[in-house]
């Protein structure tokens, strides 16, 4: 302490009594660090010492628009050079794989520095360029293409990105041309005719559904839940061994949906199909780490997977025109966020939510992930003031 007296002196400051110096010394040796560890906290990302960024084995399942598009773009842009491209729309993929290809060698450029993919000797087994895979997940023969493909080039994955998925934009009624409120008449379902022909009863204010309104909404219930529900699992049962049992730090990413989470007028169908879908993830998490430790004794070991999924409000996408009942033009489909959400901010960026989905998976994050940030309340306060949290969705979708 006699340095700091001296000063003290020499500033002609008067000298406090030891107590007071220990304490300062003290607390500056506490907050000195705390910038430190605040931006350790935020920007580190552990696993990238496991699975480096130009050795990286990704899947974006639906990479062809949206948030599963991005995700592939900030993957190349980081210098990943082994990404698996699928989707059911072939021209669009090839669109994708050109542009990251440009984006990852400007990575490699200017980004990555010394760490750039090639900066040693890569696995020459694995090959070191995107692949493009044109399939449709909820077809098992398709599924089984997939991942003969991945194991063929990369042998193995490291990720999976989970990102397709249909949408749905009727209340229930309203799909079989029922709804009191919004009156469409019955759901156009493309390549569907129904059986039934169409009834002439009720009256101008009432209607009941009849066989071709219930036809209608039983297809529309069994498309959304082959991709949502069904998809998923196939996908997951044809992948979960293999990351298992190939990658040092295997992650699955979801992109799910806050409609799997709050119940949402106009959105039934769409929230129920999400919902199973989240439930379906979770489970299956849940026996991959059974899985893992019991091959502890085997002499096939199966590393643990982190499951991970982000649940996003309104994504500023073309995701409404996979609907399976109709355009949004003829289901007068309303949602406030499309109306102004830029100016109040509640729309999200594709951007935006790939960014925090792959830093979620550099550090280990496990769980969910509610974006924005108000939704994270939202979840926590619907168990004990429902009310409120229907008054705001029904005010959000204006049904």
């Amino acid at each position: 302490m006699y340095w700091l007296a001296e000063v003290l002196e020499y500033l002609n400051v008067p000298t406090p009594s030891v107590k007071v110096i220990q304490l300062a010394v003290s607390l500056l040796v506490i907050l000195v660090p705390l910038p430190v560890l605040v931006a350790f906290y935020f920007w580190a990302r552990p696993r990238q010492a496991l699975v480096p960024p130009y050795r990286e084995r990704v899947v974006v399942l639906g990479a062809s628009s949206g948030t599963g598009k991005e995700i592939a773009l900030q993957y190349a842009a980081r210098g990943c050079r082994s990404i698996a491209l699928v989707g059911r729309r072939g021209k669009l993929l090839e669109d994708v794989a050109d542009e990251c290809r440009r984006l990852r060698k400007k990575g490699e450029e200017w980004q990555m520095s010394d760490q750039a993919p090639g900066w040693d000797d890569p696995n020459p087994e694995i090959k070191q360029d995107l692949i493009v895979i044109e399939a449709d997940c909820s077809k098992p023969q398709d599924v089984i293409r997939i991942r003969e493909r991945c194991l063929q080039d990369y042998k193995g994955l490291d990720t999976v990105h989970i990102c397709f998925g249909l949408s749905a934009l009727r209340p229930l009624l309203g799909i079989a041309g029922i709804d009191p409120i919004r009156k469409t008449g019955v759901a156009q379902l493309a390549g569907f005719q129904p059986q039934s022909v169409p009834s002439k009863k009720g009256t101008a204010d009432f209607f009941e559904a009849d066989a071709q309104g219930l036809e209608t909404v039983g297809e529309s219930i069994r498309r959304i839940n082959e991709v949502n529900v069904t998809a998923t699992g196939l996908v997951l049962t044809a992948l979960i061994p293999m990351l298992q049992t190939t990658s040092p730090s295997p992650a699955i990413h979801l992109l799910s949906s806050m409609a799997a989470c709050l119940p949402a007028p106009t959105r039934s169908l769409y929230g129920a199909s999400k919902a199973a879908q989240l439930l379906l993830f979770q489970t299956t998490g849940l026996e991959a780490d059974s899985q893992t430790k019991a091959s502890k004794d085997t002499s096939l070991r199966r590393n643990r997977i982190r499951f991970f999924a982000t649940l996003p409000g309104t994504i500023l996408s073309d995701f409404r025109t996979s609907a399976v009942d109709g355009s949004p033009e003829s289901s007068n489909a309303v949602d406030s966020t499309w109306t102004d959400g830029k100016k109040k901010g509640d729309g999200l960026a594709c951007a935006e939510v790939a960014e925090k989905s792959i830093l979620a998976l550099d550090r280990f994050s496990e769980g969910v992930l509610e974006m924005p940030a108000k939704y994270y309340a939202a979840r926590r306060v619907y168990p004990f003031l429902p009310g409120v949290i229907a008054k705001l969705a029904h005010k959000k979708y204006q049904y």
